[in-house]
This record gives structure tokens, C-alpha cells and sequence, in this order.
């Protein structure tokens, strides 16, 4: 088939952005063209792949660090004013001189289907968690941990409520600057009209019994080994001195979380007598040695040096999840929002991970670690039953088949 044009928009976090980096390396390889859209920060999840990128403002998804520590249930979430929508939605503006055929986006991209609207093209709504359709098999990730089970369908009904604050400030945009009448489409509806492409393996979450086939997931959306991807020449040093160290992904960690954190991450390092290897951002935290077990690092590339760790600590997004799963690495989840529990829930129904973390105290942290690094069979066999699957290749297919019925 003719190549096709893709823009993928995603906001918030890095779970939403490295899995469409992945995408849109498969979608280069295929034929096809795709950029990536995201909060300028993520510039460096494309790197050296080979993958336009277009920044988008940061200020509009950066995490308000006066909110303070978060650990499971906490307060800290991203945090939207008017002039931050404002710049997010002139970005989106700009993206339409792309011209793509499709795009592909995120429920936190605000606005990002409207860029379809505007140039009368199909916009596939993307997830990295359960976010739509509705389900009665299990309830919506925002809805009270009490919620009996003959409720969970109508958990659901809520599931857009988001950007209903900022509805009038969206269809001023829509109306003045894309020409549009004012009211865009839900994520939801647009779910069950269009499918929507889920990005994780069936083998991690199977569909819902009650969810069409449009919503199945795909596979995880990975960049192959081999790629071509480089860890920076310190990083390799470091992984090169010693035995595997224990990965820690701690992307979203505050300033006024950063030394105490570190602290509590050696002790527990000194007393399982494994090193460290922390991946931190926006923190006080520089690059290089904070002991001689602990080592930090700006983001890199999760495929890259997953298959050199012995286990991984995160937060609970599907990249981390996905990276560590690929190549048989035992996890440990710090989840701090709904999304992230729900992840860290079903590796320890899988068995690659213990019982999610609600603080990094030393001691727990340690007693933690030692039983995620005992599920390393449990994680072995998993990467094995993974190995056939092409997540990437399922989704391409997708869309390829949706540009064809729209021509």
C-alpha cells in the first residue's frame, strides 16, 4: 500500500510517550511516515532512532512539585492553568502543516483528535491502561476501592469527566482557530466508533469478555533489541564494574523528594549488597555517583539498559513493565496513581513482582527487593511465552487497514 503519514500525540508521562516512539520506529520501518508529538521533554525518547519529533509546551503536564510526596493514593497529579491549555492547544495548532493521514493519540493529549477534525481524517484513540470501553469485569481505575462488583459497569460513566473544566476554553480553539464546531468528540465514544489500540499484551491483561475486538489489546509497543540504541559512555562504565545492578525508575520524583529518596534507596542497596542504578528527572539529583552503590542517570532508553540489570523498581508505567517483561527481568512497583496500582495489581497475580510498595523506607524497601529478585523464574518464563509477540506489527496493521477504508 501507498505509505501512509501518522502523527502520534501523547501528554503526560513517559508511559505515554516511549510506547509511540516505538510505534512510530515500526511505522518507519514499514514504509511509513509517523512523528511523534509530546511535551518537549521526551525529545530524547527519539533520539538516535530515527523518529521526527515535535515538542509540544511542558508547562501544561509538568507535576506541581508543592503538592509533595505522593506514595500509593497520593495527591501528587499534573496540574493544568488556563495560559498552560492555552500554549498545549497553539502546539496542536501547529501540528496540522503535518498533514498526516491519521493520527493517533492519548486520553491526556487534550484536543488532540480535534487536529483530525480538522483535516477530515480518522483519530485512533491509543491506551496504556483500561481506560475505555466500559467494562463490567472490572471498575474504572478512579472509582472508590469499594465499589462491589455488580457496580463496576457503571464506574465507568464518568471516565471523560477531565477536561469538562476546561470545555468552554476548548470550543473557543475549535471554533476560532480550527474552524470547528465546538463540541470534540470524547475519548470513550470515539473508543466504540473507531476502536481504540491498546498497548499492552493480552498476556499481561487479557480483554474483557464484554469488550469488542476493535479493544483487544495488541502487544506491547517495544523497540526490537538491535536498534541502534547507545547508553551514554558514564552509564556503560558503571554497568561494566561490578555485577548487574537493580534499575530504579523514578522519572516523576519531586525536588524535595530527591536526597531523601537516595538515601533511603543506598540503605536499602547496603543491606540486600546490590548496586544501583537510578533514572531520575526535574530533580536536584545530578548525573554520576551519589555513593559507591548508587549511581544516577538522566533518562535513557529503558531497552537499552534493561537486559544489563538484575530487577527493576518503578512506578508502574507500561513502559517500564513492558521492557522488564521482554527480557525476564523481576520488577518492583512504587505506584502513585490509580493507573499504576492497577499495573502493579496484575504482575503480582502474574508472579513477577511482590506485593506493590506504598513508601521506600530502607528496611521494607530492602525485604521488597529480595522477594522481587526471587521471582526471576516466574519473570524468565513470561519473557518466554512474550517472545512471538509483535505488538508494533499488530498495530501497524491496524492502521493500515484504517487508512485504506478511508480513501
Amino acid at each position: 500500500m501507498t505509505g501512509m503519514n501518522v502523527l502520534l500525540i501523547a501528554a503526560g508521562d513517559r508511559a505515554q510517550v516511549e510506547p509511540l516512539s516505538a510505534l512510530a520506529w515500526g511505522l518507519g520501518e514499514a514504509g511509513h511516515t509517523a512523528t511523534v508529538a509530546a511535551p518537549s521533554r521526551f525529545a530524547v525518547l527519539t533520539d538516535g532512532i530515527g523518529v521526527a519529533f515535535a515538542g509540544l509546551d511542558d508547562s501544561a503536564f509538568i507535576i506541581r512539585e508543592e503538592l509533595g510526596r505522593a506514595g500509593v493514593g497520593g495527591s501528587r497529579s499534573p496540574y493544568l492553568t488556563e495560559p498552560d491549555l492555552h500554549r498545549w492547544l497553539d502546539g496542536l495548532t501547529g501540528l496540522i502543516d503535518i498533514e498526516p493521514d491519521v493520527v493517533v493519540f492519548t486520553r491526556d493529549a487534550v484536543g488532540a483528535s480535534s487536529v483530525a477534525d480538522r483535516l477530515g481524517v480518522p483519530a485512533l484513540p491509543a491506551q496504556v491502561v483500561p481506560t475505555a470501553p466500559a467494562t463490567a469485569a472490572f471498575a474504572a481505575l478512579n472509582a472508590p476501592l469499594w465499589t462491589p462488583h455488580t457496580l463496576n459497569r457503571w464506574t465507568w460513566g464518568n471516565t471523560d469527566a477531565a477536561p469538562h473544566p476546561w470545555r468552554s476554553v476548548l470550543a473557543r480553539w475549535r471554533i476560532k482557530s480550527l474552524g470547528l464546531r465546538a463540541e470534540e468528540a470524547p475519548f470513550s465514544v470515539l473508543a466504540l466508533e473507531q476502536g481504540v489500540l491498546s498497548a499492552w499484551s493480552r498476556h499481561l491483561l487479557p480483554a474483557p469478555p464484554d469488550w469488542p475486538s476493535s479493544a483487544a489489546p495488541l502487544g506491547f509497543w517495544t523497540l526490537p533489541a538491535g536498534v541502534g540504541l547507545t547508553l551514554p559512555a558514564d552509564v556503560v562504565g558503571y554497568l561494566s564494574a561490578g555485577d548487574r545492578p537493580v534499575l530504579i525508575v523514578l522519572d516523576d520524583l519531586c525536588r524535595s523528594d530527591a536526597i531523601h529518596t537516595a538515601r533511603a534507596i543506598d540503605q536499602s542497596l547496603r543491606a540486600t549488597h546490590e548496586r544501583g542504578l537510578l533514572m531520575v528527572d526535574r530533580s536536584v539529583l545530578e548525573s554520576g555517583p551519589v555513593t559507591d552503590r548508587l549511581y544516577v542517570v538522566d533518562r535513557i532508553h529503558l531497552s537499552a539498559v534493561m537486559p544489563r540489570v538484575s530487577a527493576v523498581i518503578h512506578r508502574g508505567g507500561i513502559d517500564a513493565i513492558a521492557a522488564a517483561l521482554i527480557v525476564g527481568v523481576p520488577q518492583l512497583v512504587y505506584p502513585a496513581a490509580e493507573a499504576q496500582r492497577f499495573w502493579a495489581e496484575r504482575l503480582t497475580l502474574l508472579g513477577v513482582a511482590p506485593e506493590p510498595l506504598d513508601r521506600l523506607a530502607p528496611r521494607r524497601l530492602a525485604d521488597a527487593l529480595r522477594r522481587s529478585i526471587a521471582r526471576g523464574p516466574a519473570a524468565e518464563h513470561l519473557r518466554g511465552v512474550l517472545r512471538d509477540e509483535d505488538g508494533v506489527g499488530a498495530c501497524i496493521a491496524r492502521l493500515e487497514q484504517t487508512h485504506i477504508a478511508t480513501r
